[in-house]
């Protein structure tokens, strides 16, 4: 266990760069919500620079490899180091904050037991080394063009599915080895990382353009409705965007078998967990809904996102056993959480 004092820092970043997973995390036992807040910290200096509008390719390739070798024990760079690189990109956010304070997350982190940081390490360098690569294909753009489905699976996987990964790796070192399936879990770990990845991209597809220049429907989706990546928010392509969104949200559902499979597992494994990792799950899940109800609304200005009430109602529901998550995903697949006649018939 880190100090008190640690500990309090580490959740103050936590919760003023996160959301849903900060309030997932909150749900998670101890030291598995202590390793889990490191991990989400650890993977979002590395994002925050992949989505930086005002780095160029180049210098976001420098300022990453140097992140992944700060990462690795064995490499002479130091977190200072990357620290006076970073320093004149810096902007007065919670995430660059965050990133200027990389020297003092890494000390803490290097004071985690070493199976942890096992654990941890070598998927956080897969992430950062993702992100290097999307950030190596940029030539005239500034963020991340996404070519085909299978290239946006790939990049999902890179930035969510490593996350799964090193979830299940934690989990596994916390608990100590069962004889688990690690293939199987590692397959649905993937599949869970990969589908919230997902609905974030279809949710965030206006912000994505005009705050970092990133498309994340792929090309060869919107060829097929005459729609070039740099008109996805342009109003006259409304209607075929929407379209374009709905072929990505049918590849969306392909994971969802997956997502629900890794969290049976996660219950079989550490029943402590489930609520934790059911609630970005479910709530994905109503996202996606919302998103196949108002498609028309998702590259404008005005957001896709359920309501607070039904945010409460799910999270209350997950914590008090009320339902399964599998049994959720069914009833907010097709209305509000809060709403729903089965849900009203039982208060």
């Amino acid at each position: 266990m880190i100090s008190p004092v640690d500990y309090k820092w580490q959740n103050e970043h936590l919760n003023k760069v996160s959301r849903t997973f900060a309030l997932s995390i909150e749900y998670l036992p101890t030291p598995l919500e202590e390793y889990t807040s490191m991990q989400y910290l650890l993977c979002r200096i590395p994002d925050t620079i992949e989505d930086a509008y005002h780095i160029n390719s180049e210098d976001k390739i420098k300022l990453l490899n140097l992140y992944e070798n700060v990462l690795h024990r064995g490499k002479p760079e130091t977190p200072q180091e990357f620290i006076d690189s970073v320093e004149p990109y810096y902007k007065n956010t919670d995430d660059w904050n965050l990133v200027m304070d990389t020297p003092r997350l890494i000390s803490i982190f290097r004071d985690y037991p070493p199976t942890i940081q096992t654990a941890i390490t070598p998927w956080a360098r897969e992430l950062t080394r993702g992100m290097l690569e999307y950030a190596t294909r940029q030539d005239d753009s500034v963020g991340v063009r996404i070519q085909t489905a299978d290239d946006l699976e790939e990049y999902c996987y890179y930035v969510a599915g490593t996350v799964g990964h090193m979830i299940i790796d934690t989990l596994i070192a916390t608990k100590g080895d069962g004889g688990y399936n690690t293939t199987d879990l590692h397959s649905n770990a993937r599949n869970y990382g990969i589908f919230l990845q997902h609905i974030n991209i279809a949710k965030d597809v206006y912000d994505d353009y005009e705050s970092e220049d990133s498309v994340y429907i792929p090309q060869d989706i919107l060829d097929s409705y005459g729609v070039n990546q740099d008109e996805v928010t342009d109003e006259n392509n409304k209607e075929k965007v929407s379209n374009s969104i709905e072929d990505v949200l049918d590849i969306t559902e392909t994971f969802i078998h997956g997502a629900e499979k890794f969290l049976e597992q996660i219950q079989d494994i550490d029943d402590e967990s489930y609520v934790g990792w059911s609630i970005p799950y479910v709530l994905a899940v109503a996202t996606l809904r919302e998103l196949r109800t108002h498609t028309g609304n998702i590259a404008s200005e005005n957001p896709v996102k359920i309501e607070r009430e039904e945010v409460v109602s799910i999270v209350s529901a997950l914590e008090e056993g009320d339902h399964a998550a599998n049994e959720i995903r069914k009833i907010v697949s097709k209305e509000t959480y809060h709403k729903s006649e089965k849900v009203t018939n039982e208060v």
